[in-house]
């Protein structure tokens, strides 16, 4: 059976908000819903990575669990300033695409 499409959906605890401080953590969530069914779904191996150059330009990678079908989360302390990417990656066997999305968010030293 050929893969079908899959949108990524990807949100943070707090929400609405994309500026923090350096030490915050946050909760990043992900959801995989069928483009047709409107489903969700669960791929095989679900990765959240996050880059902050010049401190990590490269991804670190975390593999975590669903919290429920097609749900994950993972927390995310916040530990130097500047930009941070995070991206999550979905990579899927059977019936479910692989996708990813990502998000741009800012850290600050307290005070500034």
């Amino acid at each position: 059976m050929p893969a079908t499409p899959v949108d990524v959906i990807t949100w943070l605890d707090p929400p609405e908000q994309t500026d923090f401080a350096v030490g915050a953590a946050v909760t990043w969530h992900a959801s995989f819903v069928d483009r047709i069914t409107h489903a969700l779904v669960s791929p095989t191996t679900v990765t959240f990575s996050t880059s902050n150059p010049p401190f990590t330009s490269t991804p670190v990678p975390t593999v975590v669990s669903p919290t429920s079908t097609g749900q994950y989360q993972m927390d995310f302390p916040i530990a130097n300033p500047g930009g941070w990417l995070l991206l999550v990656q979905a990579q899927g066997t059977g019936s479910v695409a692989v996708g990813s999305a990502s998000i741009k968010i800012w850290a600050f030293d307290e005070g500034l």
